[in-house]
């Protein structure tokens, strides 16, 4: 966790969404629902806008699809045919990738409202959960290299918007 401690958030983010690569139930997942959520997780790494690209990915979340006590009609970025797709989806894959999903929208918003601190604990708890789902689970890690370029020390910790290509592993 050293090295994770010098990569900024949105490079945390990056690093939890190539570990879902690692998932081979990710990978049979349909086409369409796994790229909505996936691009939506790549917004809050490439774009500007924190606090949108988060509300955006908490919609298509677990977490936010399973409660029973969601309004459809409150989930703005979402049509309710894409709401029932996903709840079914969530429904049916492994326990410990919904976790996964749900971390990575945590370390998105843990520190919209507050200081990040010298390096973002609250984060770096969260990547770390992530990392033992995917250990628990045998499932493969990214190498970190590449994420060490967005650094924790740009943009008070949030590191510059950077496109997905250059965390390729």
């Amino acid at each position: 966790m050293g090295k994770l401690k010098k990569v900024s958030i949105r490079g945390r983010v990056a690093f939890a969404i190539h570990c879902l690569k690692g998932i081979p139930e990710l990978n049979e997942m349909n086409e369409t629902m796994k790229s909505l959520i996936l691009n939506r997780a790549w917004a809050f790494v490439e774009g500007k806008d924190l606090l949108d690209s988060y509300e955006n990915f908490l919609d298509v979340t677990p977490e936010c699809i399973l409660d029973p006590k969601v309004n459809i009609s409150e989930l703005d970025t979402i049509d309710e045919e894409t709401y029932y797709k996903l709840n079914f989806l969530f429904k049916t894959l492994p326990h410990d990738l919904n976790v996964i999903l749900d971390k990575i929208s945590y370390i998105m918003c843990s520190n919209l409202y507050s200081s990040v601190g010298s390096y973002s604990a609250i984060t770096l708890q969260y990547l770390s959960d992530i990392i033992f789902l995917m250990r628990k689970n045998q499932w493969a890690l990214p190498e970190i290299m590449p994420f060490l370029e967005s650094k924790f020390e740009d943009a008070r910790g949030w590191g510059f918007p950077m496109n997905r290509s250059k965390f390729s592993t």
